[in-house]
């Protein structure tokens, strides 16, 4: 197959997840905040009453490997992704695999240094598991999700003290 054949192989396969980045830029030093900002949904910062709450087992560390879930709504109205968190890359990057539930996927949260401070970029790309769950997932849950993800961006600019926050 050429490049160019693989290339549009690639674009097919894709077209048929959905994408949501949202990202955050804080005027602090990278040293000092990736290591909170990786903690993402187990960290001390996390909105605890937030559309989206992340857990692990009892006494669990997130690492590679780790079980993991997602809930998102409140409650009658709520799903849950399960997964496992693929790779925590020191101080750049955590990525977790969402494999059941109403959606499947992968998340990525990519901490980068700047030269005036720190960028956070969260980053899905999911699909429904079938035509149903992809339909409720847009008409119910999506808006949520993003609801979610914006209360993340603002309590983690709440704790690191600044701003700028972005959603492409």
């Amino acid at each position: 197959m050429t490049a160019k054949h693989a290339a549009g192989a690639k674009r097919m396969k894709d077209k048929h997840y959905l994408k949501e980045h949202q990202f955050l830029f804080v005027e602090r030093p990278y040293h000092e905040v990736a290591d909170e900002i990786l903690q993402w949904g187990w960290s001390s910062w996390w909105p605890e009453q937030g559309w989206a709450q992340y857990r692990i087992g009892e006494g669990a560390v997130p690492g590679a490997g780790t079980a993991c879930e997602m809930v998102l709504g409140r409650g009658m109205l709520q799903i849950r992704l399960k997964g496992e968190i693929v790779q925590i890359k020191e101080r750049k990057a955590v990525q977790i695999e969402w494999q059941s539930g109403m959606m499947v996927g992968q998340e990525f949260v990519i901490v980068e240094e700047r030269s005036n401070g720190t960028r956070i970029d969260h980053r899905l790309r999911y699909r429904g598991v079938n035509v149903f769950a992809q339909i409720v997932w847009l008409v119910v849950f999506r808006k949520r999700y993003q609801e979610g993800m914006q209360q993340v961006m603002d309590a983690l600019k709440m704790y690191m003290g600044n701003d700028s926050t972005g959603t492409e």
